[in-house]
């Protein structure tokens, strides 16, 4: 008797298969997941109730049934109830598994070198080096490299008082010093002066308009 129930099941839910296109690997899939849940129900498939998928996802949870067999068990029974047994509502009692998410790498203060911090002798004959590489003339030394990132910013527009927090300085006036060397900049500030020049010609352009 079960079995006469069960053949034009899998007939059906093969034809449905066919219907949506899905490859013979797919449907096999499938199948066998299907099956696998009527062995563990003892009846035909579509007899199942909200407390038997229950019961059926808490033992493969139980049995260490890994995340993408246990998922994709419960999309084979996702298109069982579903399409071949018109039961939609049945997928509402169907939960997928997520992998946890995994916390990123942290290396710990003990993951710290145990070697000797570079000495200054050693830090100048890596900049010379690097100087001699990239072709500059310039009797610069790693100060150099200081006051040029200072005044760099300073080029850009960048508010002194930030330079001042970047550069560690105490007073304002030890980080303005880095204003004469930022040429750029000064030739580019237009004085009050000649702002007020330029505001009396328009003023005389738009009355002579």
């Amino acid at each position: 008797m079960k079995e006469e129930k069960t053949a034009p099941l899998r007939q059906r839910m093969i034809e449905d298969m066919d219907i949506r296109g899905l490859c013979e690997k797919t449907q096999k899939a499938h199948i066998r997941n299907v099956k696998h849940f009527a062995s563990f129900l003892g009846r035909s498939p579509d007899t199942a109730t909200a407390e038997d998928l229950r019961a059926y996802q808490l033992k493969m949870t139980q049995d260490g049934v890994s995340i993408s067999t246990y998922n994709v068990r419960i999309i084979s029974l996702r298109f069982f109830f579903g399409i071949t047994c018109g039961r939609d509502e049945m997928k509402r009692f169907m939960q997928f598994h997520r992998k946890p998410r995994k916390l990123p790498i942290v290396l710990s203060v003990e993951g710290k070198p145990k070697i000797s911090p570079l000495s200054p002798r050693q830090l100048n004959r890596a900049f010379t080096s690097a100087k001699h590489m990239a072709g500059i003339q310039k009797a610069a030394t790693l100060h150099t490299l200081r006051h040029s990132f200072a005044t760099h910013l300073l080029e850009a527009n960048t508010d002194v008082r930030v330079i001042q927090v970047l550069l560690g300085h105490s007073k304002l006036t030890t980080t303005a010093r880095y204003a004469h060397v930022a040429t750029k900049t000064i030739r580019s500030t237009v004085s009050p002066f000649e702002q007020m020049k330029l505001l009396q010609d328009e003023t005389l352009r738009r009355g002579l308009e």
